[in-house]
């Protein structure tokens, strides 16, 4: 304890680290399960104490999933009797935490790989976080805290041996330095202070690259354009590169990521005039050159890898001297994570006085490009010479209003991050654009401020796509697919065939799901044979209903899932399950019995037909109306090819 009371601890696994000035030896990393430092007793306030705490952090990478603690003061998670730091799940937001009084920031998020100066202010029940010397939020807690133990467990949130003691918990991995605990109340001044105290001046040199452009300007106090060194993964297997910061627009800390030109300007909205080159973005149908070079100028064509721009920022800005420049904050859509949606659109930099005051609202990834949309499109990154045209409109109406002779016939795009969280999609239903391919993607069902966002596997590529694998977080999660909208369920053999549920509100049992009314389907592609199950009614009473399908699907009893007392049951981590199929053998087994290892998916639908809904054939083939609890009324069409929903008819008589 270098503090004046000599409150030293005993480490036990934690080994000394280089601190955030590279002096080695003067920090503790911390890199295994026990890893800790525990001080017996402190001279820490005791009850409903006024008290900041700081800290230097550096997160390691690969933790993101678990929640880590940074310090705990106080008893072993007794009610109301500790205070301390920790990071929460996802994001890695910082979250005070009282036991019963706890707080989470949404805006202090710490990065892993890099270093952070984290400060907390709690005045009695208020508490106020600080990033890097900036406020980012404050709550309030619950009264009633009474802290009566000064024991101090650094490197995890508490550790106890023993009977009914919870060994270790949440363990942090990574560096920290610094720890610092005040009896009182700092301002921000004092705070500002302690995060530039020592020479920082030097962030951005090749010695001491940058996060991002934003890390310079605010360590730094940069206020010149030109090039830095930045480090965007930490000690990831990223080689430190340079990298144009903007730090004069928009207040500055921009990181330029991509710097383009046109393959045939002259000939604007020609097919064979597109960006070029382009970043490495998940497009499947461009055809101009990929760039991974990052870009040493605003006149100088390349790309940083598309794969680190979300490690410099969510927020991005498009300048151009055809259109006017817009800085965009992440929505639904996110143009560092390759997420279709809307974004937050406003303008920088005036370069048209032609349609004043119109900005992009959406953003949407196409096979070709990204695209910016107001009305229609703002900016297209158009990336095929033989498609389409690379749009440029200041009136977001797809058209040539761009300024016909620019100074520079090209543009860039620039990256700072933002405290503005993404809203992730509810379910892979909700996924549009390039990503709706198979694979993990991130979604968060509840949404921002609710449990963390979590990876889930998705499926395209069968029944319209939109599957969601069902596991255990999926699961503790469905009444947000869509705030509790009617589900299908969905089991596939892989390389065999699938039996796909009724739409039902019936909320599914790994023991016993055989209860959803309405038409299972089922199909073997590899044998071409077809089946369908009617349950719990007759033709034409549950919306989709149970009536005769063209295509000469032949009749077949209901699959179910095979209890766990009979040998069956739901394996939570793989997402398969036992599932006791009916004549013609769709899975592949050779027999019409129970088929191990069957995925497990599901898919919400907001607009779907409630059950006695079915009003007509009419040459629709079934016609139904939805009316799901929060939602206006809309009409689904359902028929053997495809599936249309989420409309309004102009006349219910004549659709």
């Amino acid at each position: 304890d270098a503090g004046p009371f000599g409150d030293d601890g005993v480490v036990t696994g934690a080994v000394p680290a280089p601190d955030r000035f590279g002096a080695a030896g003067k920090a503790l990393r911390f890199t295994a399960v026990g890893d800790r430092v525990i001080v017996p007793s402190t001279h820490h306030p005791l009850g409903e104490a006024t008290v900041t705490y700081t800290l230097w952090v550096r997160p390691d990478r690969g933790h993101l999933a678990a929640w880590r603690g940074l310090f705990s003061f106080g008893e072993v998670l007794a009610s109301d009797r500790r205070s301390g730091l920790v990071q929460g799940a996802g994001r890695g937001c910082v979250e005070y935490v009282g036991e019963n009084n706890d707080v989470r920031s949404q805006r202090t998020c710490t990065p892993d790989g890099h270093w952070s100066f984290v400060a907390v202010v709690k005045t009695g029940t208020h508490v106020t976080f600080y990033l890097d010397g900036r406020e980012q939020d404050a709550y309030d807690t619950a009264a009633g805290q009474d802290l009566q133990s000064t024991l101090l467990a650094i490197g995890l949130s508490q550790y106890a041996e023993g009977d009914g003691g919870p060994g270790v918990y949440e363990q942090f991995f990574g560096v920290l330095d610094d720890l610092r605990v005040w009896e009182r109340a700092l301002s921000a001044t004092e705070i500002g202070t302690l995060y530039h105290a020592g020479d920082l001046t030097d962030v951005g040199a090749q010695a001491r690259p940058a996060q991002s452009c934003l890390h310079v300007r605010d360590a730094a106090g940069a206020t010149e354009d030109g090039l830095r060194w930045l480090d965007v993964d930490g000690d990831g297997e990223r080689a430190p590169f340079q990298a144009w910061c903007d730090m004069t627009t928009d207040g500055g800390g921009w990181t330029l990521a991509w710097v383009y030109g046109f393959t045939d300007f002259d000939n604007f909205d020609a097919n064979d005039n597109a960006v070029t080159p382009r970043p490495s973005w998940p497009v499947g149908q461009a055809d101009v050159p990929v760039s991974t070079t990052a870009p040493t100028s605003p006149t100088t064509p390349g790309a940083i890898d598309w794969q680190l721009w979300r490690e410099l920022g969510t927020s991005f800005a498009v300048l151009s001297d055809l259109n006017d420049g817009v800085a965009c904050e992440p929505g639904r859509g996110s143009i560092v994570h390759g997420l279709s949606g809307w974004v937050d659109c406003r303008t920088i930099v005036d370069v048209t006085p032609t349609c004043d005051g119109v900005v992009p609202q959406s953003l949407f990834f196409g096979p070709y490009g990204p695209s910016l949309s107001a009305s229609t499109l703002y900016y297209y990154f158009d990336g095929n010479t033989a498609d389409n045209w690379p749009t440029h409109d200041p009136c977001g109406q797809n058209t040539t209003q761009h300024v016909a002779n620019p100074a520079r016939k090209g543009g860039a795009l620039y990256l700072r991050p933002t405290d503005r969280p993404i809203e992730w999609p509810e379910q892979c239903e909700q996924i549009d654009g390039a990503l709706r391919t198979n694979g993990q993607r991130v979604i968060d069902p509840d949404g921002v401020g609710g449990r963390p966002p979590f990876l889930a596997e998705c499926r395209f590529d069968a029944e319209r796509g939109g599957w969601t694998r069902l596991t255990p977080p999926v699961m503790d999660a469905l009444d947000g697919f869509w705030d509790g909208a009617p589900r299908e369920y969905f089991y596939s053999k892989p390389g065999a065939g699938f039996y796909r549920s009724p739409v039902t509100r019936a909320a599914w049992s790994a023991t016993s799901f055989a209860e959803a009314t309405g038409l299972w389907v089922g199909a073997n592609p590899a044998t071409g044979a077809h089946a369908y199950a009617c349950s719990g009614g007759g033709e034409g009473d549950y919306g989709v209903g149970c009536g005769p399908i063209p295509g000469g699907i032949a009749s077949a009893t209901l699959p179910r899932v095979l209890p766990s007392n009979d040998g069956g049951g739901w394996d939570a981590a793989a997402g398969t399950a036992t599932v006791c199929q009916a004549p013609p053998d769709l899975f592949g087994t050779g027999i019409a019995a129970c088929a191990e290892d069957v995925d497990v998916w599901v898919r919400a639908r907001y607009c779907m037909p409630d059950e006695g809904s079915l009003i007509g054939d009419g040459g629709f083939d079934q016609l139904a109306e939805s009316a799901v609890d929060g939602w206006s009324p809309c009409w689904s069409v359902f028929g053997p090819d495809g599936f249309m929903g989420g409309f309004t008819l102009d006349d219910e008589t004549r659709p």
